[in-house]
């Protein structure tokens, strides 16, 4: 059965009207073939599943499963251009960034992608493994090695403009980072690399941030590649819910008390990274709704603090509570 619904010598059309029968089936229901009414009600409501009724539908598929549904005929691919879709498309592997490549026409309108850990070898994945060619600092030894290898061009996301959420996780990329700070309707944006510098080799500042203007969660962990001053978030001060940037050695010479005054600030997680500060100077109108706070042990009071003499103790808890 599932071979002959999967007919490869099939003809073109009898596939997708097959496929088309399917699908309106899963959309609608059952239909009571021994009530004529019943059955005449059930093709005009299905031809009547056009515009903004497909796409809400299509919206809560599975991307993969929306790629499929564009070869039922030309008034479903047009749709899916047209709807956006909440659900999450994961890269990682070749395959997928090749899905990937396929969708910036397809389905523009994307709003939450993850490419998560890209594997650097992808023999097994049928490509030949990532190519490094561009970035900042390439490691020039696996840019010979590597010469013939499949490239992954990190500007392949700017073409998602309506992207809500966007996560890059250990995944060696080729291309600059400024490609991926630009866009209006962002949310969420996690950067998280491994203590292997090749794969964190694009650097980019602080500063770019402003061009996301709707951020409201900022992670980054482990990211030797980000510079810049804590004071650059003061762009997105009236934005943003959630900041953790742990273990960025390069992010230095900031006060965490910079952010005292952002009014949705609910989560601060600064550990290992290079700021100063003394919790001592958190006033009553500073964090006002905070409900997470983790510092280094850079910021006076933040991470294990020794008191000299037990004499101390009590003139600190005074200061803080």
């Amino acid at each position: 059965k599932f071979r002959a619904m999967n007919n490869i010598d099939m003809p073109p059309s009898e596939r997708s009207e097959r496929l088309e029968r399917r699908v309106r089936r899963r959309l609608t229901g059952k239909v009571n073939e021994a009530n004529p009414s019943v059955a005449s009600s059930y093709h005009a409501t299905t031809a009547q599943l056009t515009g903004n009724v497909l796409e809400t539908i299509f919206g809560f598929l599975p991307v993969k499963d929306i790629l499929r549904l564009r070869r039922v005929c030309s008034d479903w691919k047009e749709t899916t251009k047209q709807a956006f879709f909440p659900s999450e498309f994961q890269v990682t592997n070749v395959y997928d960034f090749w899905t990937l490549e396929t969708m910036t026409a397809a389905l523009p309108n994307l709003q939450h992608l993850t490419i998560l850990g890209l594997p650097e070898r992808e023999e097994r994945f049928g490509g030949r493994g990532q190519i490094y060619a561009d970035g900042d600092h390439p490691h020039e030894g696996l840019v010979d090695e590597t010469a013939d290898c499949t490239t992954h061009d990190i500007g392949i996301i700017t073409n998602f403009q309506h992207l809500r959420s966007l996560a890059i996780i250990e995944a060696p990329l080729n291309g600059r980072y400024p490609a991926i700070f630009n866009f209006p309707l962002l949310e969420k944006l996690t950067i998280n690399d491994s203590f292997d510098d090749v794969a964190g080799y694009h650097s980019w500042n602080l500063a770019w941030l402003e061009g996301l203007p709707m951020l409201r969660e900022l992670e980054c962990r482990l990211n030797h590649a980000m510079f810049g001053n804590l004071s650059s978030l003061r762009a997105l001060k009236d934005t943003l819910e959630k900041v953790v940037i742990s273990g960025c050695r390069h992010v230095h010479g900031s006060n965490f008390m910079d952010l005292a005054d952002f009014p949705r600030l609910k989560i601060l997680d600064l550990r290992s990274t290079d700021v100063y500060g003394d919790i001592r100077n958190i006033g009553a109108n500073d964090f006002k709704v905070l409900e997470e706070l983790f510092l280094p042990r850079t910021v006076y009071g933040g991470s294990r603090y020794e008191f000299q003499s037990i004499a101390e103790v009590s003139v600190f808890m005074a200061q803080i509570c």
